[in-house]
């Protein structure tokens, strides 16, 4: 995997470059959001299976909200650990497969997602199901509402 180059697509959503091995040709692909570590760890388990059987390349997405006080370019907690507990995360999965990672920096959460998933990306979350919405079944609504195709991993 290789290192993040920043970019600005809007205001408050600083997207990284995508971080591993580059694929020429046509797959589909398979968009993993990182929202806690268990969530995100059944997810890449779960994944890993359905990037197999569909030949997808898979990206995993971690939006790392930037608090207001600070400017998106000088985030509290650096791109580099962020980048680094992903691929940790990645590494604990065993995910035998080929992934990319992409950090973005951003105001909003779903804002961000919703500006640079493409339209009707297949996206796969993790985390506890509930009987009360938890944040990641309410983002998982939000992309369904958006027409994006997701399934919910539950992770705990």
């Amino acid at each position: 995997m290789t290192k993040v180059r920043l970019q600005v697509p809007d205001d408050r959503c600083i997207p990284s470059e995508p971080v591993g091995p580059c694929h020429e040709g046509w797959r589909p692909e398979l968009n993993i959001i990182y929202t806690s570590p268990r969530g995100t760890l059944a997810a890449l388990r779960a994944a890993q299976h359905l990037a197999r059987d569909l030949e997808a390349h898979t990206l995993l997405l971690v939006p790392q909200v930037v608090p207001l006080q600070f400017p998106l370019s000088s985030p509290p907690v650096s791109v580099a650990f962020t980048e680094q507990r992903a691929y940790e995360m990645v590494k604990e999965s065993q995910y035998d497969g080929d992934i990319q990672i992409q950090v973005f920096l951003c105001g909003d959460k779903r804002k961000c997602l919703l500006s640079v998933l493409k339209p009707q990306s297949l996206v796969l979350i993790g985390g506890k199901k509930r009987l009360w919405p938890a944040p990641e079944q309410k983002l998982a609504e939000v992309l369904r509402a958006n027409g994006h195709r997701v399934i919910f991993i539950n992770g705990e």
